[in-house]
């Protein structure tokens, strides 16, 4: 697991996540496939080391504008992700519902965003980000 902690590390560098920091990244990838990029669940219907449904992957890479995006590479499965806790997707991962607030509160997060006071943890999407910062 400590690849995949060193990917989405580097992910999240290069494409800022709002809404998702990198141990609650990996303790979902953890969950959803063990970290195996080959992974099928879901009665074949999930593939991969973020377990995307192929119609979902499809559907996620249209919205975001990354029509370049490959189903079968585990980065891009990463990367669109990123994107989809940022955009509000986050409960469309299994392993995303299954935890509770309060355990993903209780982690050592690194998303600068995060108040570990804050009850619940509340995710907030790059355009409210935006501007709170340019309201400031």
């Amino acid at each position: 697991m400590k690849y995949i902690y060193a990917i989405a590390l580097s992910l999240m560098m290069v494409l800022p996540c709002y809404a998702l920091d990198v141990d609650t990244m990996v303790t979902i990838i953890d969950c959803e496939s063990a970290g195996k990029y080959n992974a099928v669940g879901d009665g074949g219907k999930s593939y991969g080391i973020v377990q995307f449904q192929k119609a979902t992957f499809n559907e996620m890479k249209r919205q975001a504008h990354m029509p370049n995006l490959e189903y079968k590479n585990p980065i891009h499965q990463m990367r669109l992700m990123v994107w989809g806790f940022n955009h509000g997707y986050a409960s469309r991962w299994t392993c995303f519902r299954k935890l509770t607030q309060k355990e993903i509160a209780k982690k050592e997060l690194t998303n600068p965003l995060h108040i570990p006071d804050q009850q619940p943890l509340v995710f907030i999407n790059r355009e409210t980000y935006e501007q709170d910062l340019s309201s400031k």
